[in-house]
Order: C-alpha cells, then sequence, then structure tokens
C-alpha cells in the first residue's frame, strides 16, 4: 500500500520459520534516490523513531488475534520530508493494518 512518501510491504501468517516475533519490520531508503549514506540514515532514523512510538496498537492486536506480520516500509520519494510527514505516513499506515488484521 502506498501512502504520501512511504510504501508498505506486509505478510501476514508468514511460515513459521520466518517468524521472529508477532511484528517484524524493516525499513529502506533506495540509493538510487538518495546517494548519501547520511541522507538515507537520516530519514531512516525518522522513520524508525515515529514507528517505535506507534506500534504499540498494532502490537496488542496482533498478540490477541495470534497473528503474526512482517512489514516493510520504503521511503519512495527523491527529497527528505519532515519527521511530522514521515509520522503522519507511519501512523496512517499502521492504522490501514490494524483494519486489515481485524478483518
Amino acid at each position: 500500500m502506498r501512502l504520501g512518501v512511504l510504501k508498505f510491504y506486509y505478510l501476514f501468517d508468514p511460515p513459521e520459520e520466518l517468524v521472529q516475533a508477532p511484528l517484524t519490520v524493516a525499513f529502506s531508503v533506495p540509493k538510487r534516490l538518495h546517494k548519501r549514506a547520511v541522507a538515507r540514515n537520516w530519514l531512516k532514523r525518522r522513520m524508525r523513531e515515529a514507528y517505535r512510538l506507534q506500534k504499540a496498537p498494532l502490537i496488542e492486536l496482533l498478540d490477541q488475534k495470534q497473528k503474526n506480520l512482517i512489514l516493510l516500509i520504503i521511503y519512495t520519494k527523491p527529497y527528505k520530508a519532515n519527521y511530522h510527514q514521515v509520522a503522519r505516513t507511519i501512523k496512517k499506515g499502521l492504522k490501514k493494518l490494524e483494519e486489515t488484521a481485524r478483518a
């Protein structure tokens, strides 16, 4: 699913050999969009912090439903968005994943 400056790829109930926790997350910023490692690391830090602050409701729901989730979040724009834009987008994405997990 694509939201704002981010793209979310997810897999509910993956094979058992891939499961390490109820929620496994990876973050990526493509080198072709941001050539400098400093910029890529800056964006990934912002994405990880926004995720860290908003992950609790999704993890609780996955525990209740006894589901597992693998999530990949990719930054898709060639400019550096501010933290608030990234945080809003991650919040929307996690809410949509909660709705999908409930179904």
